[in-house]
C-alpha cells in the first residue's frame, strides 16, 4: 500500500526538523573559544578569575610566572581581596606596568572573602 501524500509530507517535515537540529548542534560546537596553551597567546577573549585560579591558570597571564603566581595565592590565603585590578599592587613584584597589562585579562569573580559567612562549608 502506497503512503498518502499527507503521510509522506509528515515524514519529510520530520526529517527536515531532525536535519535542522543536527545542523544546529554541529554549528554550536564550531564556535568554542580555544583556551590558550601559554602566556604567549595574546588572543585571550576570557578573563582569569584571580580569586579562584590555581598557579597554572595564573601563569597564563602575561608577566606572571611561578613565583608571582605563588605570591598571588599566598596573598589570597592571607585575606587579600580583589575589588579592583589595582589591588594586585599590594603583592610584592606587581607594579603599575604589570597591572596595566592585566587590566583586561583578570576578574575578581568571587565577591566574598573565604570564611566571611559563618555557615560557609
Amino acid at each position: 500500500m502506497k503512503p498518502s501524500i499527507s503521510e509522506s509530507f509528515r515524514r519529510f517535515l520530520a526529517n527536515a526538523v531532525f536535519a535542522g537540529i543536527g545542523l544546529l548542534v554541529l554549528l554550536t560546537g564550531l564556535h568554542r573559544t580555544p583556551i590558550p596553551q601559554d602566556a604567549s597567546d595574546q588572543r585571550l577573549s576570557w578573563r582569569v578569575p584571580v580569586m579562584e585560579a590555581n598557579s597554572a591558570e595564573l601563569q597564563l597571564l602575561p608577566g606572571i610566572g611561578p613565583v608571582l603566581a605563588d605570591r598571588i595565592i599566598s596573598w589570597r590565603a592571607a585575606g587579600g581581596f580583589l575589588r579592583r585590578v589595582e589591588n594586585l599592587g599590594d603583592i610584592d613584584g606587581i607594579g603599575p606596568h604589570t597591572i596595566n597589562g592585566l587590566r583586561s585579562l583578570v576578574s575578581g569573580a568571587v565577591f566574598s572573602k573565604p570564611g566571611e559567612f559563618k555557615n560557609e562549608d
